[in-house]
Formats: structure tokens, sequence, C-alpha cells
């Protein structure tokens, strides 16, 4: 509970001002080499795996409408939020995906909207 919490209050205080990333994962930690173009993702795309790439990510904005959406990180490859890793901002720099398995866009009203059918509070 204590890390719906925390997930939560910070998606609502660390937001941005776009409504999907484009996203591409590299094979090693500088953004360099071998890619895996995963494309535009939203909300609505839910969870993402990052699968045999496991070096690093590199995130693009595709539009600067106010949209209140963060790229979230987390160490299952469910995007469950017990195993949230960390928010990874929009940047220039590369940045490392080291013991993450899986990520998704996360909009700041509601923290369980996504994809149809996937369940991120992990309710068995």
């Amino acid at each position: 509970m204590k890390m719906l919490i925390f997930l939560f209050a910070f998606v609502t205080l660390a937001v941005t001002t776009t409504n999907a990333f484009k996203v591409t994962l590299y094979k090693n930690n500088n953004c360099t080499g071998s890619t895996k173009d995963v494309g535009e993702i939203k909300i609505a795309t839910g969870c993402q795996k990052v699968g045999d790439v496991k070096g690093s990510v590199k995130i693009e904005w595709t539009d600067e409408t106010d949209n209140d959406v963060v790229f979230t990180a987390y160490r299952g490859d469910n995007c469950c939020v017990v195993e949230f890793a960390g928010t990874l901002m929009w940047q220039d720099e590369c940045l490392d995906l080291d013991k993450k398995q899986s990520f998704r866009v996360v909009g700041a009203e509601d923290v369980e909207k996504g994809k149809k059918g996937e369940d991120y509070m992990c309710r068995e």
C-alpha cells in the first residue's frame, strides 16, 4: 500500500507535458549500436517487456500537449506497481535499464488506467 501511495504521489508531482513517448531500446548502456524500436507508446499501449534488450533506453516526446503522463519502469515483467523501479523522464541523454524488466506510460490522474485487461495492481 505504501508503494501505491508513493507511486501515485510521485506520478502526480512529476508530470510532463506530453501524451506519448517514442521509445528506442539499446543492447548496451550508452544508447548506441543494436536497437529495438518500440515506437510510440501511450497509456492505452499498456505494459511493454524489455525482453532481451537490457542495456539502455532513449525516450522522445511525440507531442507537447499537456496530458500529464510519465514513463515508468518496473523490476518485474508485468508492470506491477509493487515492483515499481522508477520514473524515467524525457531527457536528452541515455537512460540505464539495469534491473528493469518492463515499462509503460502512466497518467497522473489514474495510475491503474492502461491497456484493457491488464491489472497493474496485480490482484490475484
